[in-house]
């Protein structure tokens, strides 16, 4: 089976006086109907793709005109409207309908080194009931109807379930206990990351890190520990060695809602090839 790959962009940053090579992933993207191209971050964390209002101002009339009254997206309790517009990666891979993030986006600071423009996230709803094939250590992903023979063939999977928001959900075990987690690409630095009373559990307890990072716009303080538990996705042994926790009871009450461990950043996989099989509910890993 032959196929395209999408290369995808790997940016850095500084967070709290410390380099990261790979904080966030981003691919190319398309609203043709309104004459916007930039990139977005891709953030499987997001079940919806979104435009920022402020970095999108020079179409804003032409989004504005197209606002379906019929749908909505709700982001941290907010409601905001949606854009009755394709958004595309390719000719064949996007999703209709865009959500318009209001008071959102650094505006012209939002550029990338070689002045490509920042339009907004690119979330799970591209992907939906697709095989999505991430190949890290190439920076490429596709975007596929099945997922191809070679690759299933030598990749451990475990099963992959939506909630009905459309987040991301993962069966692994916890030392041997069957456990679930959100897997979400925008949390590139982190193995795992999960709520105070969990990260007590599963760590040993004492804070060896504290970073400040901004989720949606609003700065939280994220503690790190190192793990004690055993963490495998199907007979795969996943690498988890530091977990990060965000106070709060918004975070344990999410994690109760979907009975979450926590959810998983891209830092286990970086060395791997993951496969993320909707259709099948199903989700592998493979070597290179």
């Amino acid at each position: 089976m032959s196929f395209d790959w999408i290369p995808f962009i790997w940016e850095g940053a500084e967070i709290d006086g410390r380099y990261f090579d790979k904080v966030s992933m981003f691919l190319e993207g398309r609203l043709p109907e309104v004459g916007l191209s930039g990139r977005f971050q891709f953030d499987l964390g997001a079940p919806n793709s979104v435009l920022y209002e402020n970095n999108v101002s020079d179409r804003l009339n032409e989004l504005l005109a197209r606002i379906d009254p019929q749908r909505h997206i709700v982001l941290n309790g907010v409601e905001f409207p949606v854009i009755d517009s394709p958004l595309s990666v390719t000719p064949d891979v996007g999703v209709h309908g865009v959500g318009l993030l209001l008071e959102h986006g650094q505006g012209e600071e939002d550029v990338f080194a070689d002045g490509a423009r920042l339009l907004g996230t690119m979330g799970a709803d591209v992907v939906r009931g697709k095989c999505l094939i991430i190949d890290f250590p190439h920076d490429r992903l596709a975007i596929l109807d099945e997922t191809p023979t070679e690759y299933a063939a030598r990749a451990v999977f475990t099963p992959l379930q939506r909630t009905p928001a459309g987040h991301v959900l993962l069966s692994l075990t916890v030392d041997g206990v069957e456990k679930r987690a959100l897997f979400d690409t925008g949390s590139s630095i982190f193995e795992l990351m999960t709520d105070k009373e969990q990260w007590q559990k599963l760590t040993d307890g004492k804070v060896a890190d504290v970073l400040e990072i901004s989720m949606w716009g609003e700065m939280k303080a994220v503690y790190g520990g190192k793990a004690r538990s055993d963490f495998r996705l199907g007979n795969w042994p996943l690498e988890v060695k530091m977990i990060y926790r965000v106070d709060g009871d918004d975070w344990v009450q999410f994690n109760r809602a979907h009975t979450l461990v926590g959810l998983l950043g891209n830092a286990s996989f970086l060395g791997h090839v993951v496969i993320l099989d909707f259709d099948s509910g199903r989700f592998g890993v493979a070597p290179e």
